[in-house]
């Protein structure tokens, strides 16, 4: 089973976290490429799994916008993989960016199963020339609410599955 995403909301907000260096703006026009490591909630704390997993995307010729965005992921529950892709995720002028949206998660039937939420947040670093990236798709089951569904709260296994990608990608 694979999933795609399109994430149609855009939202600004500052990302803080120290690896990679200070937060620079973006190279324009300039293609990144690079991997992240994949963790669950398959179990009391999050749970390192799989091996390095791809991120990619481009900034736009005007440094203003990451373009073509996609990211790949595994997920325990349901023993399957994934793709989120996002067409344009803004850039601050700080080279801070983030993107949210959501999509039902359905069978072949077309049952829905679960909600998936996805949050994409990260910074440029390096004069632009790098980025650190993360990535949470977090699927509430049916039936089940979370207050807030973006958060990297861990969650209990049986109200949702959860898998955080962190990672980084260069030029």
């Amino acid at each position: 089973m694979s999933t795609k995403l399109t994430v149609g909301l855009v939202v600004l907000l500052a990302v803080s976290g120290s690896a990679g260096g200070a937060a620079a703006a973006a190279r324009a026009g300039k293609r990144f490429v690079g991997s992240g490591t994949e963790h669950v909630n398959n179990g009391p704390k999050w749970e390192r799994a799989a091996p390095r997993l791809r991120i990619s995307f481009s900034v736009a010729p005007d440094g203003k916008r990451l373009v073509g965005f996609r990211g790949t992921y595994f997920y325990y529950c349901g023993a399957g993989s994934g793709t989120i892709t996002d067409g344009s995720i803004a850039i601050g002028r700080n080279g801070h960016f983030r993107a949210r949206g959501s999509f039902a998660d359905k069978t072949s039937s077309g049952q829905v199963t679960a909600r998936s939420y996805v949050s994409i947040w990260g910074r440029m670093v390096d004069h632009g020339d790098a980025a650190v990236v993360s990535f949470l798709v977090n699927a509430v089951w049916t039936g089940r609410h979370l207050a807030n569904p973006y958060s990297t709260k861990l969650q209990p296994a049986g109200l949702a599955c959860q898998t955080w990608v962190k990672g980084g990608a260069h030029a």
